[in-house]
């Protein structure tokens, strides 16, 4: 092997290595954003769905029931 062909193989090879690697990483970043913001959309939802009141709980908060706003404020 002569000398120019051993100097173009170490300065490829760890050149694909590191093209090879940065798309590794970045297909690993691209994954764990993605999967955080559903997790993300997915607590908005669970925090929306709490924040609404039933009918028996308007009708409690109506009458005027003592401590009725307090226990329907408290989270579940």
């Amino acid at each position: 092997m002569s000398l120019r062909t051993a100097l173009l193989v170490l300065a490829f090879v760890p050149g694909i290595a590191l093209v090879a690697l940065w798309g590794v990483t970045s297909g690993q970043t691209l994954f764990d954003f993605q999967r955080q913001a559903g997790q993300g959309l997915l607590a908005e939802k669970a925090g929306q769905l709490s924040n609404e009141t039933t009918p028996e709980e308007d009708e409690l908060l109506k009458t005027g029931l003592p401590g009725a706003a307090h226990v329907l404020a408290q989270p579940y």
